[in-house]
């Protein structure tokens, strides 16, 4: 079972410059090799040394190093829907090798998205994953990748999950997903509404602040900020994007993806929202399609879809320059797409 329906599962109940020289357990030593001879075909994917564990419902970063390659970070997470609270990852796109991220130890899945400012990652809410009862959480953390140690600030308002989130002008934008009714949850919220406030983090103060709501609800949806504006698509198998304009504290709903899944999985990529929408309930050979949004056009185009029908976070990378996207996962590979 590939880690987006391990993923599913869990949402029913998701600046270091050393790199270590060996290879994680588990890994097949073909794919840890420097990344000269990297197919560069336009439109497709390419493999990668995968997850060193079955890790599903993580955040995902991405920080160069003093040598400018890519180093993605992945946090939080389970190991295949058993347990949480395992040590963070770090793939060096350059060399194909994952590391244990020191200090970056944070027991939560299916967090609202992350966000990076300066040397800090920063993501908000998620739950506890495999214990009974299922607390939901309103906490902010983060991962100092420069200091390798992660830590917590002030509270998000609302516990939620399964959000996305953007960074425009230095501040953290948070856009919940779902929120638990439970009076245990720390920071529950006690009348949910149909769509939850969008909130602002400014790091310099250490504050939040309420913003207008989205037009519709995005609950496992995709979100990525282009031209300093907020794209959020998807989410419950909603067709709807919605785009937030932090000048003016305003949304406008633009033209709705061809085809929604029941989660969506997206990163900027030149100026274009790439997404990949995942729908467990196809039939073999029909759950996951790719599509990117062009802003200036207000359309749609397919993309290639992920190898395996798999699912999963995107970040942005860079490959000698050029811009890629790494879909990390636990199964026999992880996949760099070139556009």
């Amino acid at each position: 079972m590939r880690g987006a329906t391990v993923l599913a599962a869990c949402l029913t109940l998701t600046l270091a410059c050393n790199e270590t020289a060996s290879s994680p357990a588990g890994v097949d030593p073909a794919l840890v090799e420097n990344s000269t001879g990297l197919a560069l075909t336009s439109n497709s994917w390419t493999q990668r040394a995968p997850i060193p564990d079955e890790r599903v419902g993580f955040a995902l970063g991405m920080a160069p190093n003093s040598a400018g390659e890519s180093i993605v970070y992945l946090l939080g997470g389970a190991v295949f829907d058993v347990s949480s609270g395992w040590p963070a990852w770090r793939y060096n796109v350059a060399t194909n090798r994952w590391s244990e991220a020191t200090g970056g130890f944070f027991d939560v899945v299916n967090a609202n998205g992350l966000g990076k400012i300066g040397s800090k990652l920063y993501f908000t809410g998620g739950q506890n994953c495999c214990d009974d009862p299922t607390i939901t959480y309103n906490r902010t953390w983060y991962y100092d990748v420069s200091a390798r140690r992660g830590g917590t600030r002030a509270n998000l308002p609302l516990a939620s999950s399964g959000g996305v989130s953007g960074v425009i002008g230095g501040k953290l934008y948070v856009l919940p997903g779902s929120c638990s009714k439970e009076p245990s949850d720390p920071g529950h919220c006690e009348t949910l509404p149909i769509v939850p406030p969008l909130y602002r983090y400014d790091p310099s103060t250490n504050t939040w602040v309420t913003r207008r709501a989205a037009p519709h609800y995005h609950n496992g949806g995709a979100a990525g900020v282009i031209d300093d504006k907020l794209y959020v698509v998807g989410g419950n198998s909603s067709p709807y994007l919605d785009v937030y304009d932090p000048s003016t504290n305003s949304w406008q709903t633009r033209a709705p993806i061809p085809r929604a899944g029941l989660f969506v999985f997206g990163a900027v990529l030149q100026s274009k929202l790439f997404v990949i929408s995942w729908n467990p309930l196809n039939s073999a050979g029909n759950r996951t399609r790719a599509y990117s949004y062009n802003p200036a056009t207000n359309s749609w185009s397919s993309r290639a879809a992920p190898p395996n029908e798999i699912a999963g976070a995107l970040i942005r990378v860079f490959v000698n320059g050029q811009a890629m996207l790494f879909l990390p996962d636990r199964g026999e590979h992880s996949y760099l797409y070139t556009p």
